[in-house]
């Protein structure tokens, strides 16, 4: 958390907690002089203004100045004491202040389940011939969509389900169409280095409304969700059908749930392989990093992030350097081997982007730093190597084009790490040696 050095800020805070403390001895002077010395017979409605006046400030203050000496002592913490009351980092609410008005703010119940059966009922009937895909790939695929996927409103007011990919993900994108029996795959542009599976005609987003209605975790995501869901009622509302098919379409009301994520389905998984990236650095002889990182973008989704701290009891959340970016970050070589890994969860949830391959590759460099082979000579060039061939691995570069290589902007210590993704937002993490 950053914050003014020096002891400025905790004498303020000292003198905030004197002055609230004598405020709260006055007020409470105050309202037993009104209530004990009033005359006896005087109605209270007979009362002077300035008595009223003075009844409603000391009531106001006794309310509110514990809730302020509570804040102010987390802060006081939070500075000196290593706690975590608001800071992200450590799983806090940076907005933890207004949970202390537990009266006004009502929090609703965790859920962990998705809720299928909706958009199962309405693609047996779409497609009785087809068979209808499994739980596991259709949680996989929202937590792939909240990372790549796209709500698109077009400027005709056209609606657009998109979801892209790099050309080392395109045969991704046709199990993907294969699987759900519509949409279309085209490329983005001239160069043909990034891909989209698009669905445009209203019959199928009726399907992908239903599958994503009341099962997005991420706040960010339910926003364009919503906003792309009012549209298609007002398109129903304007009784558009379905091209040659003569279909109404019903009014879909909007599912509100507070869903969380959890080990127990495959929805990790899906946002892993869209903005997950696995890392190692290594600076011989000794030093090395081991790290594993998701991210988002936008506060609201700082308490999702945060409960994959939960989750794998290990980890950390890190503002990115961009502005309002924040990533889980899990790193350590016995953190990530005796929490993170002992979860097996990868194993239960495979990945299916090319980060599968990222991951295997992970998994052996830390069985190799676990045996120690790092510490021999050779294992610098086979790090390099290795780290090469893993720079390969991206979702949106690295793509040929009429026979030849494009090549992608590197860092200059490119060799020295291992970085295995670029993010929605732009920019490839990598763990620089240090």
């Amino acid at each position: 958390m950053e914050y003014h050095p020096g002891h400025a800020v905790d004498v303020g805070i000292l003198s905030l907690h004197i002055a609230g403390a004598s405020s709260l001895l006055g007020a409470i002077n105050f309202l037993t002089t009104v209530f004990n010395m009033k005359i006896a017979g005087l109605s209270w409605s007979k009362a002077s203004l300035f008595v009223w006046s003075v009844l409603i400030t000391a009531v106001l203050l006794v309310l509110s100045l514990p809730v302020l000496a509570g804040g102010l002592t987390m802060l006081i913490t939070d500075r000196n004491f290593e706690t975590t009351f608001f800071d992200p980092i450590g799983g806090g609410d940076p907005i933890l202040y207004q949970h202390l008005f537990f009266l006004i703010f009502e929090e609703k119940e965790e859920e962990v389940e998705f809720k299928l059966e909706l958009f199962k009922m309405k693609y047996k009937e779409r497609y009785p011939l087809k068979q209808v895909p499994s739980d596991d790939f259709l949680i996989w695929f929202i937590g792939f969509v909240e990372g790549d996927g796209c709500f698109l409103i077009t400027n005709r007011n056209d609606l657009m389900f998109i979801v892209t990919q790099g050309t080392d993900n395109l045969e991704l994108l046709h199990e993907i169409k294969e699987i759900f029996g519509f949409g279309i795959i085209t490329n983005q542009g001239m160069s043909k280095r990034v891909w989209r599976f698009c669905v445009q005609d209203l019959l199928n987003i009726e399907l992908i409304i239903l599958l994503f209605n009341g099962n997005i975790i991420f706040p960010t995501r339910k926003v364009r969700f919503k906003a792309f869901l009012e549209l298609y009622n007002k398109k129903v509302l304007k009784g558009i059908r379905a091209t040659k098919k003569g279909i109404l379409f019903p009014n879909i009301k909007l599912a509100t749930r507070n869903l969380f994520p959890t080990l127990d389905n495959a929805w990790i998984s899906g946002i892993i392989d869209s903005e997950g990236c696995f890392s190692i650095s290594i600076k011989p002889p000794k030093y090395f990093v081991i790290r594993f990182c998701v991210s988002q973008k936008g506060e609201e989704n700082i308490p999702k992030l945060s409960k994959l701290i939960e989750l794998f009891e290990t980890g950390c959340i890190q503002p990115h350097s961009q502005k309002h970016n924040y990533s889980y970050i899990a790193g350590g070589l016995k953190k990530i081997t005796t929490k993170f890994l002992s979860k097996q969860y990868f194993e239960k949830y495979p990945l299916r982007t090319t980060k599968k391959i990222s991951y295997k590759l992970w998994l052996e460099l830390i069985n190799r730093i676990k045996n120690k082979d790092h510490l021999t000579s050779n294992f610098t060039e086979t790090l390099i190597t290795q780290a090469k061939a893993i720079n390969n691995i991206r979702r949106k570069s690295n793509i040929r084009e009429n026979g030849q290589k494009i090549p992608s902007p590197r860092p200059s210590v490119i060799e020295n790490v291992i970085a295995t993704d670029w993010f929605t937002y732009g920019y490839l993490v990598i763990d620089y040696s240090r």
